[in-house]
């Protein structure tokens, strides 16, 4: 299955089913993400719900302090 995350095409391994497992599946810290799909904010505990489809848009947002 192909998707696009943050604007970019990306192939996912056939075990990634749903929303959760991609996220968990991408490198570094992933912890406090927020993820839009397909233009729409999905809260934390109904990522393991969503099947993703072939062709579905995800961007990652995460908020960084600085100063």
């Amino acid at each position: 299955m192909e998707i696009f995350l943050n604007g970019k095409g990306k192939k996912l391994n056939d075990d990634i089913k749903n929303l959760e497992q991609c996220v968990d599946a991408l490198p570094g810290n992933n912890e406090g993400v927020i993820v839009e799909l397909n233009g729409k904010i999905i809260k934390y505990g109904e990522r393991e719900s969503i099947l993703l489809k072939d062709g579905d848009k995800i961007e990652l947002i995460q908020f960084m302090g600085g100063g």
